[in-house]
């Protein structure tokens, strides 16, 4: 059906056949056939969510992490600024819950903050760049936007005291 053109009636009946692989209690064979109508249909959110939640039961953690990346992307890509944000949120969520690389959670939050930032949700950004500061020290830009925010926020003090931090944290790692 894919080959003939007919991709909408083939994507309904992969769809099907992934349902039953479900019934039958093969979700591995399942999730091969939801990749194959994502690659079919990027823009599919039903179809990416049901990925989610099976990776998520199979507890194949960092795959459903990618899988919300890709979907807070195409939110954003469709001006869905706040779907996307929650979407990002559930990805930290799942990856802090797991064993999932620590870099996937620094990039998460950066992706959080800058939506903050475009949003000029200052406080709601600084709270995520402290967030990424504190699991990142040396995370240049978190440092960099958490000292610019508290000035924005009309917190010189507390902006002082992290600009300290930063430079000495920068004289130790020898970056004069």
């Amino acid at each position: 059906m894919l080959k003939g053109g007919k991709v909408e009636a083939a994507i309904e009946k992969l769809r099907v056949i992934a349902e039953t692989y479900i019934i039958r209690g093969d979700g591995a064979q399942a999730v091969e056939i939801y990749s194959t109508i994502l690659a079919q249909s990027p823009v599919d959110i039903p179809t990416r969510l049901r990925l989610i939640d099976l990776l998520s039961q199979q507890d194949r953690l960092d795959q459903a992490v990618h899988e919300y990346m890709e979907l807070s992307e195409l939110y954003k890509q469709m001006a869905e600024i706040d779907e996307a944000r929650k979407t990002l949120a559930e990805a930290l969520r799942l990856a802090q819950r797991s064993t999932v690389d620590r870099r996937r959670s620094v990039e998460i939050l950066h992706l959080m903050g800058d939506i903050d930032l475009s949003r000029l949700d200052w406080r709601r950004s600084l709270r995520v760049y402290e967030q990424l500061r504190t699991i990142e020290p040396s995370d240049d830009k978190a440092r960099r936007n958490v000292i610019d925010l508290n000035l924005r926020l009309g917190q010189e003090e507390q902006a002082a005291k992290e600009l300290d931090s930063y430079l000495e944290l920068l004289v130790q790692a020898g970056r004069n």
